[in-house]
């Protein structure tokens, strides 16, 4: 038997998914059993007094903005270093669709002004 078919990307993927379940199914025997809320157990502690979660609104486009931008330089990078034959006229369309996305994506608009 070939025993190259378990090296397969899928089928590793799924045996090493079997053993982290069953890694997790054993943790979870030899854990102590939890139990109800016994006086305050799930309340937030902060040397004794009462800790009043404040409402903080939090923007995460600009995070969010330089993780696609990041993701696609990396795609990019991924299918420039793997073209082995490709015409240079390909490449260089490549490159200009991609220039002009990243340019879409990084650009700031001005506040007031609307596209039409």
């Amino acid at each position: 038997m070939d025993l190259s078919f378990f090296l397969t990307p899928p089928v590793a993927f799924l045996i090493f998914v079997a053993i982290v379940y069953a890694s997790y199914m054993l943790g979870s025997i030899f854990t102590a059993k939890s139990r109800a809320n016994v006086g305050g157990r799930d309340e937030v502690y902060a040397c004794g007094e009462d800790v009043r979660p404040k409402t903080q609104a939090v923007n995460f486009l600009q995070f969010f903005l330089f993780a696609l931008f990041f993701t696609i330089i990396d795609i990019v990078a991924l299918v420039l270093g793997t073209v082995s034959h490709a015409p240079i006229v390909l490449v260089i369309a490549y490159l200009g669709a991609i220039s002009l996305g990243l340019y879409v994506l990084m650009r700031k608009e001005k506040a007031g002004t609307k596209h039409e």
